[in-house]
């Protein structure tokens, strides 16, 4: 018997809030990520983090759900 799957872990490239902390900008993200897709092939963890509000960038970069409600 052959048995085999899939995980998708993305994290967020795109940042949310920009903090100054001692005169040095850090970028923070109000949620914690990454979150991570289970399932046969790539494609149907793709399909389950679109559905999730993850969108895939032609660059090959990823936004999570918060990110694109604020663009």
């Amino acid at each position: 018997m052959k048995v085999g799957g899939y995980t998708l872990d993305l994290y967020c490239d795109r940042e949310l809030d920009k903090t100054k902390v001692d005169g040095t900008t850090i970028w923070r993200h109000n949620i914690s990520w990454p979150a991570q897709f289970v399932g046969h092939t790539y494609y149907q963890c793709k399909r389950q983090a679109q559905k999730d509000g993850w969108v895939f960038h032609r660059d090959g970069t990823h936004s999570c759900p918060d990110c694109v409600k604020r663009r």
